[in-house]
């Protein structure tokens, strides 16, 4: 692994945000940080692949209750509340 990919997985894995790592064009999660499993309560293998707006939908928002913004580096930013998987 680079310096530069050791560098990336210990930021990711470290900080108190919640990380998704979407795919913008399916619109799904393609990973996810150790705060966001926390903070929406889903396992990995539960996250990865799943619609981004389930994740939303969980907290009971509509689908249209955020919307995309994708940059020109094709980074996509959210600045909604994520919620609990239903249990």
């Amino acid at each position: 692994m680079t310096h530069s990919a050791h560098l990336y997985q210990a930021f990711f894995n470290t900080t108190s945000d919640s990380i998704f790592v979407v795919d913008a064009a399916a619109k799904t999660i393609v990973e996810a940080n150790a705060q966001a499993l926390n903070d929406t309560g889903y396992r990995p293998e539960g996250l990865n692949g799943l619609a981004i707006d389930r994740v939303f939908q969980a907290r009971g928002l509509s689908r249209d209750a955020f919307s995309w913004n994708a940059d020109e580096a094709g980074e996509v930013h959210l600045d909604t509340p994520i919620g609990q998987k239903e249990r």
